[in-house]
């Protein structure tokens, strides 16, 4: 059966505490865990803030898109209204990262 290109995989989300536990068995102590993951998520949320890409490691590279402005038309009143130019952020997994692990997506 095909699998919607919208639906949701249903994983666990990693949290915070994912990684402040990944940084510890990695020899940090807890505070600098803490600051670590602090730093790391202020450093994506200001590139962003500036509509920049964000290159994370051999894995993926998160880009900005800029969208064109659009009219679109609610479904439960017909009213038309006017979308300016926004900013999405799209994924890229690196093909090359993907060839050499195994994916346990399970689709």
């Amino acid at each position: 059966m095909p699998v919607s290109p919208t639906e949701p995989l249903r994983k666990k989300t990693i949290k915070r505490e994912d990684f402040v536990e990944a940084f510890v068995r990695q020899g940090m102590t807890y505070e600098a865990a803490i600051n670590a993951f602090d730093a790391m998520v202020q450093t994506f949320e200001n590139a962003v803030v500036n509509g920049q890409n964000v290159r994370i490691g051999k894995m993926c590279c998160l880009s900005a898109v800029k969208k064109p402005p659009r009219q679109v038309k609610s479904g439960f009143n017909g009213r038309t209204t006017f979308l300016g130019t926004r900013i999405v952020y799209k994924m890229r997994i690196f093909r090359g990262w993907m060839d050499s692990r195994r994916l346990n997506w399970q689709l």
